[in-house]
């Protein structure tokens, strides 16, 4: 029976030998990459039957390695478990919309869980049943995060014109705040002007010739 391979893109040597050992002795075939741009190129060669793939890596970083496999024909079929030390809803998130098939945060996971999870992902893919489920429940969650997130752009596009408008209505009651007060100052100086010619008119009326 022909091993499923995995292609693992994971810059920490030491947590790629590790994983390497327990998946080869899981029966896994597996090809090592160490940044993004090694992982693309292997993934690419060795069209493997799953990526193991770290986030937080040097030259193309996870989530941009990730989008460039997606977004090849030789590669955008091959499923992506995204495996990184990013635990965040956000990234989670971030990584699912590109189109990971799952995600497995590594410090919430030993060596041999991260294995196991492995496996499952295997076993769910070679009965179609239990992975289509999966993949349409991935594919629910990815729609509804997009959904989300559309709504929340939409939200803060819409705060940020209610800003602007206000900030535009502040600046035009400001200028005629101030042109008032300008015209009234004008008027006043002219008022004062008048009484004191017509002061000084009386002044000189009042001494006589």
């Amino acid at each position: 029976m022909q091993k499923m391979k995995i292609v693992l893109v994971e810059d920490d040597e030491i947590l790629s030998r590790v994983l390497t050992e327990e998946l080869r002795d899981a029966g896994f075939e597996v090809v090592q990459a160490f940044d993004g741009e090694e992982g693309v190129a292997k993934v690419s060669s060795e069209k493997p039957d799953v990526v193991l793939l770290d986030i937080l890596m040097p030259k193309k970083d996870g989530f941009e390695t990730l989008k460039e496999l997606k977004s090849s024909p030789v590669t955008e079929t091959i499923p992506v478990i995204v495996l990184t030390m990013l635990g965040r809803d956000e990234d989670i998130k971030k990584g699912l919309l590109l189109g990971a098939a799952d995600y497995i945060v590594k410090s919430q996971h030993a060596v041999a869980e991260i294995c196991d999870k492995v496996k499952e992902f295997f076993k769910m893919e070679s009965h179609p049943g239990e992975g289509g489920k999966a993949r349409k429940e991935k594919e629910e969650e990815r729609s509804v995060a997009e959904a989300k997130k559309q709504a929340e752009d939409a939200l803060e596009r819409e705060r940020q014109a209610k800003q602007a408008e206000a900030a535009r209505r502040l600046k035009e009651a400001e200028r005629i705040l101030t042109e008032a007060k300008e015209q009234e100052a004008a008027r006043r100086l002219e008022e004062a002007e008048r009484s004191v010619a017509e002061a000084k008119k009386q002044t000189k009326e009042a001494q006589g010739p």
